[in-house]
């Protein structure tokens, strides 16, 4: 993160704030982060607990629980520390978010503790009845059976507002602020990872953005 960016504190409900940075990485890095996508294995995006598990060919890769195209349709693509190309970008993920929890959030989380980076593609296809989109959830819950917990979530925008239409991040509370900056290349949002949200179905072209979770000792 630039640390003469100035973040834009959009504060909702209950003093959970929805913490926005535009220009929160460098323009390389964005562009960085869609060529080394290219190369990636695409998966449908599912519900439920990350886990992992082998494909049809043995190959031990990341599960995101069932395919349910009513609640999530999307292509997403996983970015883990396990090349030197991943690695380098991980690491740079991981650091800004971690730092941000802290700074911004005050929570308890681990450096490191960063889960495999979601590279998340919404296409628009207008011969598909259900658009590329992804309904009301939360990304952690207090019944999780791990030991630590989902403490704040993040979305980097990697494309331009003029290259898709609608396919808006949503939350479910009163956000009293302009939010099309949500939609500008570049911007990170950073929110708690209880907080209700939603990506609305896309009517146009392609939206591409990294998205992950920090996590930490569980809530107390």
């Amino acid at each position: 993160m630039d640390n003469n960016q100035k973040p834009e504190h959009i504060m909702p409900a209950m003093g959970s704030p929805i913490v926005c940075v535009e220009n929160a990485f460098p323009a390389p890095f964005l562009l960085e982060c869609l060529k080394y996508a290219d190369h990636l294995d695409p998966h449908e995006g599912r519900t439920g607990y990350l886990k992992r598990e082998k494909d049809e060919n043995g190959k031990e890769v990341l599960s995101h629980g069932e395919d349910n195209p009513t609640i999530r349709q999307n292509i997403v693509k996983w970015i883990e520390p396990t090349t030197e190309r991943g690695r380098a970008i991980w690491q740079q993920v991981d650091s800004t978010i971690n730092n941000s929890a802290r700074e911004y959030f005050g929570y308890d989380t681990w450096v490191g503790g960063t889960e495999g980076i979601q590279y998340t593609e919404y296409n628009y296809d207008e011969n598909s009845e259900i658009k590329d989109h992804y309904d009301w959830h939360i990304d952690s819950s207090l019944i999780s059976p791990y030991p630590f917990d989902r403490k704040i979530s993040f979305s980097l925008q990697l494309t331009a507002e003029n290259e898709y239409t609608d396919c808006d991040l949503q939350f479910g509370i009163n956000v009293n602020a302009d939010t099309e900056v949500f939609r500008r290349r570049g911007t990170l949002i950073l929110f708690p990872s209880f907080l209700t949200h939603r990506v609305t179905p896309i009517t146009g072209g392609t939206r591409k953005c990294l998205v992950g979770w920090c996590r930490g000792p569980k809530f107390r």
